[in-house]
């Protein structure tokens, strides 16, 4: 499958739910009773893609607890998070494509999880960085009980890459 399509809405989903899961902006309600988000505007955009998907990010949330996570930083160039997921711990990092997209072994596609094609990701992220875009890729890993080090690349290597956020700034 190609990097430069569009995402469907059933692909899109998991990718809008692991970015929603590894961003510290928050949702609040209104004096009208509609919802708001407050914190960086790129991560404000990422929740109301999530909520365009269907994605209740408060219940999400509740549903899997930030267990422990490393905030954005200038000269990591990401965002770390683990999750508890049902019976599983996820690890989820958001960040530059030319750092999180070396990180990963994997990138998920309709059928599954297959072998990364670095090259196509690297293309289509210049592509849509040349239109003017901001660009987040999204990727995370099932933990089981192992220990993770969120500071370190060996830590967050063996990722599947979900995809690329493109933000008009």
């Amino acid at each position: 499958s190609s990097a430069a399509k569009q995402a469907s809405p059933a692909e899109s989903r998991p990718l809008a739910q692991a970015a929603a899961l590894c961003c510290d902006a928050s949702v609040y309600e209104q004096a009208d009773g509609s919802k708001g988000i407050s914190g960086d505007p790129m991560e404000a955009a990422i929740l109301h893609f999530a909520a365009s998907m269907g994605i209740d990010v408060e219940a999400l949330r509740d549903a899997a607890p930030r267990e422990t996570g490393i905030p954005f930083d200038s000269a990591r160039r990401y965002m770390a998070t683990v999750n508890s997921v049902e019976d599983d711990r996820k690890l989820v990092v958001k960040g530059a494509p030319e750092v999180v997209v070396p990180l990963c072994s994997s990138a998920r596609t309709r059928m599954g999880d297959a072998s990364l094609d670095e090259a196509a990701w690297h293309t289509s992220a210049e592509a849509m960085a040349r239109r003017g875009l901001r660009l987040l890729a999204i990727a995370e890993r099932s933990l089981g009980d192992d220990p993770v080090d969120l500071e370190t690349s060996e830590g967050l290597s063996g990722l599947v890459l979900l995809g690329l956020v493109a933000i008009i700034d």
